[in-house]
């Protein structure tokens, strides 16, 4: 929960008047939210019923697998946008203030934005009344602080949530050996395995942290996405 905690932490900070605020329409980036780039996965919890396991949840590979630290990957520009996004929109922001906010983020950052490990896309670090200023009027921040509402991912559009999920997934299964087919595989069976409601709350809690999906869910998609010699051979 370490971004959306910096995200709070920005808004209740800025209900202290230390500028004027801005009466402008949003600028930058702003729209609907895509449901294409990726974000964070979850950590530990159930996954839904029904899927049998295939490998034993003790292995090796399903190990290595469901604990891969998502939080040391580099994704990139577009992701890293759409991760800090997801951060916005999940205090309470819309998706045009998110999306601009996103956008005033980016700029500071410049081209250090895209080499960014995910952990590290966003601290809070810059984020005045004035930098924000062209996506949110101060009103609007003090009127978000003043509501007391914890960060919740269930703000966020369900296809956006599941997509950014499986997306972060599918490059932490890769950095874990799968081929990039394998991975994106996988990433699909897992996240298939959780409840939209699961995913929210798994993402609200481990957003920046390490990855960590259920074994049983790791397990049992395995043979849906890597064969059997394969299997053998990454289990070695």
């Amino acid at each position: 929960m370490v971004l959306l905690a910096a995200v709070i932490a920005v808004v209740v900070v800025l209900v202290t008047p230390v500028g004027c605020s801005s009466d402008e329409e949003p600028t930058g980036a702003a729209g609907d939210v895509p449901t294409t780039a990726p974000s964070a996965a979850p950590s530990a919890a159930l996954p839904a019923e029904g899927a049998p396991t295939t490998l034993a949840p003790t292995s090796g590979l399903v190990s290595r697998l469901a604990d891969v630290d998502s939080g040391n990957l580099v994704l990139g520009a577009r992701f890293n946008r759409q991760f800090v996004t997801m951060q916005f929109l999940a205090v309470g922001f819309d998706a045009t203030e998110s999306e601009c906010l996103a956008g005033v983020v980016a700029s500071q950052q410049g081209s250090e934005f895209a080499q960014r490990r995910v952990r590290e896309v966003f601290s809070g670090a810059g984020m005045t009344p004035e930098a924000m200023s062209p996506c949110v009027t101060l009103e609007r921040l003090t009127a978000l602080a003043s509501s007391g509402a914890a960060p919740d991912l269930g703000r966020v559009p369900t296809g956006v949530v599941r997509s950014s999920f499986t997306g972060l997934a599918a490059a932490g299964f890769e950095s874990a050996g799968l081929t990039a087919v394998e991975s994106s595989c996988l990433a699909d069976e897992v996240l298939d395995r959780y409840s939209d409601e699961q995913l929210a709350a798994l993402g609200t809690e481990a957003l920046g942290a390490t990855t960590q999906f259920d074994d049983s869910a790791v397990a049992s998609a395995i043979p849906d996405c890597v064969d059997g010699d394969r299997i053998a051979e990454l289990n070695r």
